[in-house]
Parts: structure tokens; sequence; C-alpha cells
């Protein structure tokens, strides 16, 4: 009956290089669901802010307009930042004593000082989005780094093992030097398979992460803009 060499190598080796394993194996399995989830939510991420920019485009000077909106748009987060700008906006215009939300229809203006303080709500907003969206994704980063450091540390490990042994034994036959060498092989491959695949998947995380901050603030800044143009007379 044939023998995987994996398993064997795995049984041959010592106590300490087979406990590196398992951790190794706990790292590899919550890195994979990370990624696995992450992926989901991206995926999941780009169809609703795609969903709620084409709505948004159509609203002209509604800005209130996809304030109760339903579906899969309330999903997106740029519909969860438009929500706080135009909770904050509304807030604003209470406090001001507007009539109406409409523009035209005011009787009173908003100051820059306004448009500060919904600058700064915005920004918090982005921020809250960008820790949910990042959720996760530093453990890919730790693995990657965690992973050959474990690796190295079975391989020094296992080289011991292999001296010591033929100390002891006065000779260095196969059957002396094995366990250590299958330590220090095993691990060091199985540290390299669990952070290849993290760095790769942290580094195209990452970069989503940093294409969908990049959308949010320009929303922002286009929020920020349409309340200008509709809100704050020079």
């Amino acid at each position: 009956m044939m023998t995987n060499p994996l398993v064997s190598t795995f049984i041959q080796a010592g106590l300490i290089g087979q406990l590196i394993i398992i951790v190794l194996f706990f790292f590899s399995v919550y890195a994979w669901c990370i990624i696995y989830e992450k992926y989901l939510l991206f995926k999941k991420v780009r169809k609703t802010n795609a969903l709620f920019l084409e709505k948004y485009k159509k609203i002209k000077d509604n800005i209130f307009a996809l304030e109760s909106a339903k579906g899969k748009v309330v999903l997106s987060p740029l519909h969860k930042i438009y929500s706080v700008g135009c909770r904050e906006l509304d807030n604003y215009l209470e406090m001001e004593g507007a009539v109406s939300t409409v523009p035209g229809e005011l009787d009173c203006d908003l100051t820059t000082a306004h448009l500060d303080g919904l600058s700064n709500a915005l920004r918090q907003a982005i921020s809250r989005q960008i820790v949910l969206l990042e959720k996760g994704v530093t453990f890919l980063a730790t693995t990657a780094a965690v992973g050959p450091l474990l690796g190295l540390l079975g391989t020094v490990w296992g080289i011991m093992s292999a001296f010591r042994a033929m100390s002891v034994a006065g000779t260095a036959s196969i059957g002396t030097v094995a366990p250590g060498i299958a330590d220090a092989l095993i691990t060091t491959v199985a540290g390299l398979f669990v952070a290849i695949p993290a760095v790769v998947a942290y580094n195209y995380l990452f970069g989503k992460v940093r294409t969908f901050s990049s959308d949010m603030n320009m929303f922002a800044g286009n929020f920020l803009s349409l309340v200008e143009r509709l809100y704050v007379r020079r």
C-alpha cells in the first residue's frame, strides 16, 4: 500500500515538528476562510456600489431621494456614507430652522462651518466602512510573516535534533538523523505553503480595500459639492 510522502514525513517528525505543523495547519485553514469570506464580500460591495451609483446619478437636485431606499442598494458602503450625510445635513437644516429640505424653498442658508461638520461626519463614516472591509485581512499579513518563521524554527530544531541524535548514537546512519531531518524539511515546506497564499491574498485584498476607499472618498467629495451647490449661498 502506497503511503503519502507528506503523511509519512509528518509521522517521522518529532513532537516539536508535529506541533509546528498543526499550528500552521490551523493558520492556513483560518486564512483560507478569510480569503473566501472577503472574496464574497468584496464581490457584493462592488455590485451594490455600482447599483447605488447608478441610482444616485439620477437624483439630480433631490439629494434626499435615496435616503429611504430599500433592497440591495442599502448594502452598499456608499449608501451607508450617503445615509450619514443625509442625516447630518437634515440635522443642520433643522437646527437652522429650515421649513423644507427642498432646494430653493429654504428660509435659511448653510455656512462653511456646516460643510466642515458634514465633511467630518463623512470621514468618520468612511473610516468605519474601511475598518469593516479590512476586518480579518490583517490576519493574512500575520500569517504571511509567522508562517516562514515557524518553518524556520522547525528547520533549526530539526537540524539540532539530527546532530544531537548523531552525537548520542556516535554514527550518522539514516535511522539516527531521519526524525530531525523530517522536522527540518516538512516544517520548512509547511511554512512556505501557508505563507505564500496568505501574502498573495493580502496584497490582492488590501488593493481592493484601497480601491473601495478611493471610491468612498470620491463619493464624499461629490456629495459635499452637491450640498454646497444646493444649500450654501455665496
